[in-house]
């Protein structure tokens, strides 16, 4: 029909692009401009599930989103639900929705029945021209829909990190946490949204507590790493991000974040060579990520620094 491995295939490798030139680990939805302007924003998504419907019952997604398209006369959306593991990604989706060039507004939705042994999703609206040509895109976060009936949390939490309100997003989760103390994937949000506060302790206890529950997730370790850098500590960030790169046989964007993070806690501890070494593997990951030439600068200001702290950028991994 409309080519759906390959378009899944191609997606993916593109969503892990965008994840990684994204501002920061905390960004909740990112969206996506081709040099040619083709732009495809993700501005609400909402989850829903019956109220009869058990926890492992069909979840209805909703998605709004804006688009340009500049370079084809019409294209068509999908939009992908993907569910990630510490290992690769599978995806469901929508059918394919037509729309003509211009600017405007489209309602996408999917229906996702949840598989055993997932833990976090994460949605993803593509333009594409034709089954081998993807024109933009915009990811969310990756998020859960168990702790919460429904995928209230998911929607209530993603909307008030939207709106810029992450003091409400830690208050919503601690009320969600009071209800469902073990799920670890709500501390790592709480975390992540203390980051934005700059509450890098409280962040760092969240990161830890949900380690101990999940010790094995990656996103989470990647975070506590982001949050010690963060602090003013690259030492604990080397540690935590030198563990998420060496676990892995096959790189995945916790690993390319992780690289990218540690070759700034090295620059801060005056380690030049290692973090010369760490920006070179991030590029090789992702040879076409947005900050390429940034990260080619801090390159050169470290090859010729000589007892001087040269400049590296701010200590994020986007």
């Amino acid at each position: 029909m409309l080519g759906r491995a390959r378009i899944t295939r191609l997606l993916i490798v593109v969503a892990l692009t965008l994840w990684l030139g994204s501002t920061g680990v905390s960004s909740a939805i990112a969206a996506s401009e081709t040099p040619s302007g083709d732009i495809v924003q993700l501005t609400k998504v909402s989850a829903a599930r019956p109220t009869n419907a058990s926890a492992e019952g069909p979840v209805s997604f909703e998605a709004i989103v804006d688009y340009r398209l500049q370079t084809a006369p019409r294209a068509f959306f999908l939009l992908f639900v993907f569910e990630d593991s510490s290992n690769t990604s599978t995806t469901d989706s929508s059918d394919g929705t037509w729309v003509s060039s211009g600017s405007s507004q489209i309602h996408l939705t999917a229906t996702y029945r949840p598989s055993p042994g997932v833990h976090t999703l994460t949605l993803a609206a593509g333009l594409f021209r034709d089954q081998n040509t993807l024109l933009a895109w915009a990811v969310t976060q990756p998020f859960s829909l168990s702790p919460a009936p429904g995928g209230a949390l998911f929607a209530k939490v993603l909307a008030a990190r939207q709106d810029g309100d992450y003091a409400k997003a830690v208050n919503d989760l601690t009320a969600a946490i009071e209800g469902a103390p073990d799920v670890g994937i709500l501390y790592c949000w709480r975390a992540d949204s203390r980051l934005h506060l700059g509450q890098y302790d409280e962040a760092i206890a969240d990161y830890t507590h949900a380690l101990s529950l999940v010790p094995d997730d990656r996103s989470c370790r990647v975070g506590r790493g982001i949050a010690y850098l963060w602090k003013g500590e690259p030492a604990g960030a080397i540690s935590d991000l030198t563990k998420v790169i060496d676990q892995s046989d096959k790189p995945d964007r916790w690993t390319v974040w992780a690289l990218r993070a540690r070759g700034v806690a090295n620059t801060d501890l005056g380690q030049f060579s290692n973090a010369i070494v760490d920006y070179r593997a991030y590029l090789s990951l992702v040879p076409k990520v947005a900050d390429r030439t940034e990260i080619e600068r801090w390159i050169n200001d470290l090859q010729s620094a000589e007892g001087t702290t040269p400049s590296k950028g701010p200590s994020s991994p986007g």
